[in-house]
């Protein structure tokens, strides 16, 4: 066989052994650090808002990206780069910048290298699997860790504004946190949105990101809404039917469900945390609840990342 012959039959059979051992190996650790992560991501940013207040002077900031530093993978510890935008990364000027450590989703990764060695060693392939190609192999599980990155920051900064010193920073309207790949795709973690009434959204008026807080709605029915990454926090909801509606991502904190029924639509990622649901019935909704499990489906990566999952809710 010619050499691209043995890559490619390693490629579609030890290597995918090693990089579904490898995933596997990078949630069980990612999951037991979760605390840990969640403090430190809590400090870096309540330090980045207060460094963010004390140097912008007059200019608002329209736009924080978090961008994983790629060849940061082959260096001793793993990074993100943080920029502060006046406006957004395309058209605003630069304000600030830094980077954070997040070696934190590679405690797997050496092992991964090793793992893909010594499978080729024992296929007796070693000479065609050179350092090159495992690095070229690794290389593309790149976009996967900043996915983790994704996953994890977004439930943590669907709170930005309770972290402590964000209201130092002086924002425009419309204000973003998002993460992604340097100068490629950017996912968005926070917001800022104007108020809206839910009575109010439908198929043609979306509520991304918004947020609804000691709010009351009785015999509401929702219909075709896109409420992702939204936020309910102390709401009531009684005699209500959810219809075609997207709650990706969407956190229910201390929120109280009667006689509510989700009839269709999708709650991926989406978190319950110390509700109640009496008489309710949920049942119609397609959720997904398996952390970190591949991330070649955009769902995939949605998840409970922090420990909050529906068992606090609570059926009387």
């Amino acid at each position: 066989m010619i050499k691209s012959t043995y890559i490619t039959e390693f490629r579609e059979n030890e290597l995918k052994q090693a990089t579904d051992e490898f995933r596997k190996a990078t949630d069980k650790s990612t999951m037991e650090n979760m605390p840990a992560i969640y403090e430190q991501t809590k400090r870096v940013f309540s330090e980045l808002f207060s460094a963010i207040a004390g140097i912008q002077g007059e200019n608002p900031v329209g736009r924080i990206t978090i961008s994983l530093i790629r060849i940061s993978a082959w260096e001793e510890r793993q990074r993100a780069k943080i920029e502060v935008y006046d406006n957004d990364e395309i058209v605003g000027r630069l304000l600030y910048e830094t980077q954070t450590d997040v070696s934190y989703i590679f405690t797997e990764w050496e092992n991964y290298r090793k793992r893909i060695v010594d499978m080729a060693e024992a296929k007796g392939v070693r000479r065609y699997i050179k350092d090159p190609v495992i690095r070229l192999f690794m290389e593309e599980r790149l976009t996967d860790m900043a996915s983790y990155l994704y996953a994890i920051y977004k439930y943590i900064l669907i709170d930005a504004e309770e972290i402590e010193n964000y209201g130092l920073m002086n924002t425009i309207p419309g204000f973003m946190i998002t993460i992604g790949e340097y100068m490629d795709w950017q996912k968005v973690l926070y917001a800022e949105v104007p108020p809206i009434d839910l009575a109010d959204v439908d198929e043609s008026s979306p509520a991304m990101y918004a947020r609804f807080k000691n709010k009351i709605y009785r015999d509401l029915h929702i219909r075709g809404a896109d409420l992702e990454s939204t936020k309910f926090t102390d709401c009531k909801f009684y005699r209500c039917t959810f219809e075609n509606v997207n709650l990706n991502d969407a956190l229910f904190e201390n929120c109280q469900f009667k006689d509510v029924v989700m009839k269709s639509g999708t709650m991926y990622g989406a978190v319950m945390k110390k509700c109640i649901r009496v008489q309710s019935d949920f049942s119609g909704m397609q959720t997904k609840w398996e952390p970190f499990q591949g991330t070649d489906e955009e769902y995939d990566i949605y998840a409970d990342s922090i420990g909050i999952d529906t068992q606090e809710e609570t059926e009387q």
